[in-house]
């Protein structure tokens, strides 16, 4: 699935009257495993460059290059996985951890704006900041002081 709405949001608003801001509320508890093949599919099992079979782990099994630390892939007895099921797109990615839900990560993540405000976006950012971008966007300078 691809997602669309930050496109369709610049295309449609005029950039001198609109302020377009683009961020996430958490990351997520996932990794990039080994050193895949520059192109591998993110779902994908992990090849190495030039490499046709999958990379196999210490148990000799296979493993996706997008693996989560917790959450509902969990497998008590890791059995092998092959392509097809990797790339299913009901495949759930393999965890480390088995709490019922996947947990939010500690990362901090980026924030993206165009328009009014914008220069004072600066890629990563305190949320609460982000509300006063916005409060000046639509208010001015003069609000900021209360």
């Amino acid at each position: 699935m691809k997602f669309e709405a930050d496109s369709v949001a610049v295309h449609n608003t005029d950039p001198s009257g609109t302020s377009i801001i683009v961020t996430a509320d958490h990351g997520h508890t996932m990794t990039i495993g080994r050193y895949p093949e520059l192109g591998n599919p993110i779902p994908a099992l992990v090849k190495e460059t030039g490499g046709e079979e999958p990379v196999l782990d210490r148990r000799d099994l296979p493993y996706t290059t997008l693996s989560y630390a917790n959450g509902a892939g969990f497998r008590a007895s890791p059995e092998r996985i092959d392509q097809d099921e990797a790339m299913s797109p009901n495949f759930q990615q393999p965890t480390t951890a088995a709490p019922f839900v996947e947990t939010y990560s500690g990362e901090n993540v980026p924030v993206y704006a165009t328009g009014p405000g914008a220069a004072r976006v600066r890629g990563v950012m305190e949320q609460n900041k982000i509300f006063h971008v916005m409060q000046m966007a639509l208010f001015g300078d003069e609000q900021m002081d209360h």
